[in-house]
């Protein structure tokens, strides 16, 4: 018996709430497709090896494959690395020299020190949380259409569940009248069904 599968399931919720608008966990949204793409490739098949860190040409390759024909842009790869160190989202390791001139290798240095480092030095790997950030991305994503479509009911409707049940708790204590209630509860799911029937649609279609 799993006994954190709530407390996992609501973390993915959360993380499924930010990132549905587009903008993901991005300040931009134009950044927001070349972090989910390493992201999404961090957690897919691709990178099976989860302690292991890839040079930082090979994470350019990556996204660059992840976007595909939508952009092959990436002037912004700094600030799009920026990001997701700074969030939380990936390691980061630098090879360096002790005092005696040994070899020491920096894990997840500060920003000091990383900003001392050229980029070709640096080597990533995705961090715990952008390994479930990238579990998400990958659910809602999927290749695969009923697949796809399930994840994205999964986590729209428990979200309108969960704001319709607050909500119709505040309609039961303004409308004394359980009659009332539940007329105005009524029409009130039948408008969060064609919200989430409007929504499920929108995001078939900006996936295509």
């Amino acid at each position: 018996m799993n006994l954190n599968f709530p407390s996992r399931f609501l973390r993915k919720l959360e993380i499924y709430q930010q990132i549905r608008s587009g903008q993901g966990l991005a300040k931009y949204k134009r950044l927001w497709p070349q972090e989910a793409a390493f992201l999404q490739w961090g957690y897919e098949e691709h990178h099976q090896h989860l302690k292991s860190f890839i040079v930082y040409k090979r994470f350019k390759e990556e996204v660059a494959s992840y976007l595909g024909k939508r952009t092959r842009d990436l002037s912004e790869k700094e600030q799009t690395l920026g990001n997701l160190y700074f969030k939380g989202l990936i390691d980061v390791k630098f090879e360096t020299k002790d005092e005696n001139g040994g070899d020491v290798s920096i894990v997840n240095p500060s920003e000091s020190q990383i900003a001392e480092v050229k980029m070709s030095a640096l080597k990533l790997r995705p961090s715990l949380y952008g390994l479930e950030v990238g579990e998400v991305i990958s659910e809602i994503n999927s290749k695969y259409i009923l697949t796809k479509y399930k994840n994205l009911c999964k986590y729209e409707l428990t979200l309108s569940t969960a704001w319709l049940v607050l909500i119709l708790g505040l309609l039961r204590f303004m409308f004394g009248s359980f009659n009332n209630f539940l007329f105005v509860g009524g029409w009130y799911l039948v408008f969060f069904l064609l919200r989430v029937y409007q929504y499920l649609r929108r995001m078939g279609k900006r996936k295509k």
